[in-house]
């Protein structure tokens, strides 16, 4: 595997397993904001709160108050639908969207520095026990 898959996969690993903990404990330590923004960064920067709810493995007013707190900070905006009022759907604003994509490049260059400081076979060993412990999350 070259340098540069190996970091993604890599990070994407690390990601999956630190989602899969955080499910279980239903956002003990984490409002959820992170999730949900990169949750509609990886979905062209929409959803509908069930779809969030339901991601997350947390109740509507939860997944409300998270939102709540992303619009106050401008990183969402929610719009009714036209043609059934009570559909709404969760975006990303160009704010959200940027903070998204910082945090992004910020854990790349921090999985880039691990991997560069384990080399590819104990990165690659890391990959595999963090695949494991996301399977054990998710269980």
């Amino acid at each position: 595997m070259d340098r540069e898959q190996l970091i993604e996969e890599v990070t994407n690993a690390i990601w999956k397993m630190r989602v899969s903990q955080k499910r279980k404990r239903s956002g003990e330590s984490d409002s959820g904001r992170g999730m949900v923004l990169n949750y509609l960064y990886e979905h062209q920067g929409q959803a509908s709160p069930g779809d969030l709810r339901d991601y997350m493995h947390v109740t509507t007013p939860r997944v409300t108050a998270v939102l709540n707190e992303l619009e106050e900070d401008r990183l969402i905006v929610r719009e009714t639908a036209a043609c059934d009022r009570r559909r709404v759907s969760v975006k990303l604003t160009d704010l959200g969207r940027e903070r998204v994509g910082q945090r992004r490049k910020k854990k790349w260059e921090e999985t880039a520095r691990l991997i560069d400081l384990l080399g590819a076979e104990d990165a690659e060993a890391l990959l595999r026990i963090c695949r494991v412990v996301e399977k054990l999350g998710d269980n």
